[in-house]
């Protein structure tokens, strides 16, 4: 049960990843340096922190810096993408993440063909292991895939964890259904298909060594 929670986490959790990275715009490479915020100036009594965008990482390359560990302790509320410990969210993520109709229907037969090579290069399963499952869900299958572990942690849950254990109030600011359904109208099938092609785990090292220069 605990291995299909976090595998609903990191499927979703990946959303968000692809949904930051699209909606990203260019920065001095000072600010893309900063992973902690502080909102803070006039008319405010009291400041406030944003950390990211990082959303899951190998569990050997976690990290939070002293200065986030002490801007959290500063914190009496906890603002996430998606609350994570709302069980409405998790039973949404849950029907979310299965497909409305089986990709043997969803896909042409080329696609179907296309999908079956990309995984069974990618992952060692076939097409028909994952035919329940959505093409969002398969793609964020693949990414977690190429990270090179089975260990990954989530930034979310341990922003959660922590917080229950001082009290402190956890909210959401997006739900599953919304940041899905950015994703699913921003793509066609084809589109989708050749993300899952230039998923490598190349592009993960990238990723890992773009996280390590912010921090």
């Amino acid at each position: 049960m605990k291995t299909r929670f976090q595998f609903i986490v990191a499927v979703f959790t990946f959303f968000l990843y692809v949904c930051n990275d699209i909606s990203a715009q260019s920065k001095t490479s000072k600010l893309e340096n900063s992973l902690l915020w502080e909102v803070s100036g006039k008319g405010l009594q009291k400041s406030s922190y944003l950390y990211g965008t990082i959303h899951m990482i190998c569990s050997k390359d976690y990290f939070l810096s002293e200065k986030a560990k002490n801007a959290f302790e500063k914190s009496d509320k906890l603002f996430l993408e998606i609350n994570f410990t709302d069980p409405n969210e998790m039973s949404q993520m849950q029907q979310l993440a299965m497909g409305k109709e089986p990709l043997s229907k969803k896909l042409t037969p080329e696609q179907l063909a296309k999908l079956d090579s990309i995984l069974k290069k990618n992952t060692g399963m076939s097409v028909q292991q994952v035919d329940s499952f959505s093409l969002l869900t398969v793609l964020s299958l693949i990414s977690m895939k190429s990270f090179g572990c089975t260990d990954l942690k989530f930034y979310e849950m341990e922003f959660s964890d922590a917080a229950k254990k001082r009290n402190v109030s956890i909210s959401g600011l997006e739900s599953v259904r919304s940041q899905f359904e950015i994703l699913e109208n921003a793509y066609s099938n084809d589109e989708m298909l050749a993300l899952l092609e230039e998923s490598t785990p190349e592009e993960t090292v990238e990723f890992k060594c773009l996280q390590k220069r912010k921090h």
